[in-house]
């Protein structure tokens, strides 16, 4: 057997028996269709302010063939929101304000089999800063103002999504509670997808190139089998 076939032989034997591994399928979600609800919902944004931006990442273990999200590992990524307020209670008090969150570092979780849910195995840190502002005779009942937020806030449990095998049309929901600057809240995330990456697995890549570079060496420097024979006289 020639050389070169000799080195295309072993490329494809050293790629058949490498285990089938799973690249990485990220998709990103906005979030600004999410809605905060404050005091027991006396305040609820939107319509008492609005949520002007939020976005959103995750990681998923996907199949290298079909690109496609399956159960296992998943990573949520530079989650962000933004929120202002403008509520006016009966004449009596405004509350107005602005508050945003920015993630901080990420979160592991867990794909179900159904792939329908991302359970968190660590928690969703999501640092927030800003400040509410009141005004009016009834400010006294509602809470001491103005109030500065700077905090994390950490969530748990699960995050719902759906038509991962759909390209631009994944889900994502959830339902956190939480309480900020003695304010107890609960914040409806909704998220839609906006862009989808995807990466094979690295190792099969690398293999690839690594069997290209011998076969462009051997040829190069002119291995048994590929060096042209002399003609004999």
């Amino acid at each position: 057997m020639r050389c070169t076939d000799l080195l295309w032989w072993s490329l494809a034997l050293a790629l058949a028996a490498t285990p089938a591994h799973a690249g990485t399928l990220t998709i990103d979600f906005d979030f600004t269709g999410s809605t905060v609800t404050l005091l027991g919902g006396v305040v609820t944004v939107p319509p008492d302010g609005a949520v002007n931006a939020g976005s959103g990442s995750i990681d998923f273990l996907a199949d290298n063939g079909t690109q496609q999200a399956i159960s296992g590992a998943a990573q949520i990524g530079n989650a962000s929101l933004g929120v202002s307020l403008n509520k006016d209670l009966l004449g009596l008090a405004l509350i107005t304000g602005s508050v945003s969150g920015a993630q901080s570092g990420s979160a592991s979780g867990a794909l179900n089999a159904a792939l329908t849910q991302v359970t968190l195995l660590s928690p969703l840190q999501i640092l927030y800063t800003g400040m509410i502002q009141c005004t009016g005779t009834g400010c006294g009942a509602v809470g001491t103002f103005p109030v500065v937020v700077n905090t994390i806030l950490s969530f748990f449990g699960g995050v719902g999504v759906g038509n991962l095998a759909s390209t631009g049309n994944a889900t994502l929901n959830a339902t956190l509670p939480f309480s900020l600057a003695g304010f107890t809240g609960v914040l409806q995330l909704s998220g839609v997808e906006t862009s989808r990456t995807f990466v094979p697995e690295p190792n099969t890549a690398a293999l690839v190139a690594l069997g290209m570079v011998g076969f462009g060496a051997a040829a190069r420097f002119g291995a048994p089998g590929l060096r042209r024979r002399k003609p004999t006289r």
